[in-house]
């Protein structure tokens, strides 16, 4: 059984969850929820997403998330910026900047 209808399923809920926190004026509530990773899968399957900026998200989710928009030519060189220098500011994450 081929995994595309679940997880295109999953990217449709998500974008959903999101609209309607917008709706509440609540987006930045997205850091409670891994949408970058949605964001990933949308671009892996050709699907569209939902993106309201990066919120919250600091470090290697900020990171994760200027790289998904990046796929879809929306680079953000500042973001980008901003999360290697809060990756690098943790510690135990000098393997992750490294690579």
């Amino acid at each position: 059984m081929s995994p595309i209808r679940p997880l295109l399923e999953s990217v449709k809920q998500i974008n959903e969850g999101l609209v309607i926190l917008e709706g509440f004026g609540a987006v930045e509530k997205m850091e409670n929820i891994t949408v970058e990773r949605s964001w990933f899968v949308s671009y892996l399957l050709n699907s569209s997403f939902q993106s309201f900026g990066y919120g919250k998200l600091i470090a290697d989710r900020l990171l994760d998330a200027v790289l998904a928009d990046g796929l879809l030519g929306n680079w953000n060189q500042s973001a980008w910026a901003t999360g290697m220098e809060q990756l690098e500011a943790i510690r135990a994450a000098a393997l992750a900047v490294e690579t």
